[in-house]
């Protein structure tokens, strides 16, 4: 999977559909310009109709986002970020098509008290890259 330089969107992804992004810290946004480019231009997954964004014919789906956090916390913002591609997009439409589209989740990794719940998530990981991740406390 493709990811602008700074991560905005997403870290890795183990499928099209399954994203992963860590975050340090209280604060979890997803901004519209980072969005649009990777559904657009680096997946293919979607495309800018007048001043909406669509999906490709055959490529509607749910997509997970899990956000592993340092942190606790179960919110997420889409926020505006300007860029070439959604400078005239509307964006309650395109903030209504983020949250029809993604299942957005929280793991927070430094909570022990949900290690049931982190131990189960990091296993469907290692289950979807083929490999076993070192999960602290475990």
């Amino acid at each position: 999977m493709v990811s602008s330089t700074n991560y905005p969107v997403l870290d890795f992804a183990t499928s099209r559909h399954d994203w992963i992004n860590a975050k340090v810290g209280p604060k979890v946004e997803v901004g519209s310009g980072a969005f649009v480019l990777l559904m657009v231009k680096y997946l293919g997954m979607a495309h800018i109709v007048g001043d909406k964004l669509q999906w490709q014919e055959g490529k509607k789906a749910k997509i997970t986002l899990t956000f592993w956090r340092n942190s606790s916390g179960d919110k997420c913002r889409f926020v505006k970020s300007d860029s070439v591609l959604t400078k005239d997009m509307d964006f309650e439409a395109l903030e209504a098509f983020f949250d029809e589209s993604v299942d957005v989740e929280h793991l927070d990794l430094a909570d022990c008290h949900s290690l049931a719940r982190t131990k189960h998530l990091v296993r469907r990981y290692e289950l979807l890259i083929g490999k076993d991740l070192v999960l602290p406390h475990a």
